[in-house]
């Protein structure tokens, strides 16, 4: 059995009730709308895109409303699932291929001429070695193809400050990064977290990295949501400050997200 397995049968206990979580959190809404802003500014006009991990396709569906052609993947059959149930109904601009993909599996991938690849919110942070996915894209990527990860920082300022009330295993457990235990949904299984200079060494020398931002940094992340609903004006400010330095050398790397572009030269 793959070491995968875990985390596909966490998220498919969770795919059935995965939008829903989606649509209630304020915070997941603003990190969704910050991200696409960032897609915006680097997706071609008529991409062809590769998603990975692509959940229940809710950024699959609208990257293609968006007029683009979207292959998005997933390894997990609950959010599989869901999946071509969004696709029955979709009536969008643009189109959803759905594909079973592992991790393990990605050289079997046999589709090629991408120019833009994404992956959102750390799914990717289940892998415990990038190339296991990055030695495969120079075989599926056109030159020029860019692509946006959405990955989990090492570094959250947030859980630090868990250490002033003694919770010390929760406050520095991503330092540890490596075979970190998640729990989702009465699972327990291995995440991994990386810097942005790890992701580009992974890369290799044929991607150039082109954009780097902060997501989240002093916004609290996701499963503090209650501090963004109980106090909505300290929470506004938060990620108005966001807003403006996510770009900042330091802040880019210490949010619960960062998100990177990188160009692939050929």
């Amino acid at each position: 059995m793959s070491h995968f397995q875990p985390a596909h049968e966490a998220f498919t206990k969770q795919s059935h009730e995965f939008d829903e979580i989606d649509v209630q959190s304020p915070i997941i809404k603003w990190m969704r709308e910050r991200t696409y802003l960032h897609i915006k500014k680097h997706i071609p006009q008529n991409a062809k895109v590769l998603e990975v991990n692509a959940g229940t396709g809710i950024d699959a569906f609208t990257i293609a409303n968006w007029g683009h052609q979207v292959l998005a993947t997933d390894a997990a059959e609950g959010m599989l699932r869901q999946l071509n149930i969004k696709k029955s109904n979709y009536k969008g601009k643009g189109n959803v291929e759905i594909q079973k993909l592992n991790f393990d599996d990605f050289g079997t991938l046999n589709q090629q001429g991408f120019n833009y690849m994404f992956s959102n919110f750390g799914g990717l942070n289940c892998l415990d070695d990038f190339t296991k996915i990055t030695h495969h894209l120079p075989n599926v990527l056109e030159k020029g193809a860019l692509v946006t990860w959405v990955l989990i920082s090492p570094y959250c300022l947030w859980e630090w400050l868990f250490a002033f009330k003694g919770k010390f295993g929760l406050a520095f457990r991503r330092l540890k990064r490596k075979n970190v235990k998640a729990h989702l949904e009465g699972v327990e299984f291995p995440t991994f977290f990386y810097t942005p200079s790890e992701v580009k060494a992974d890369f290799g020398e044929r991607f150039e990295l082109i954009d780097l931002e902060g997501l989240a940094t002093f916004t609290p992340p996701p499963y503090l949501d209650w501090i963004a609903k109980k106090y909505p004006k300290f929470y506004k400010k938060l990620t108005s400050l966001d807003e403006k330095t996510s770009r900042w050398l330091l802040f880019r790397t210490i949010g619960d997200h960062f998100i990177i572009t990188l160009k692939f030269k050929g």
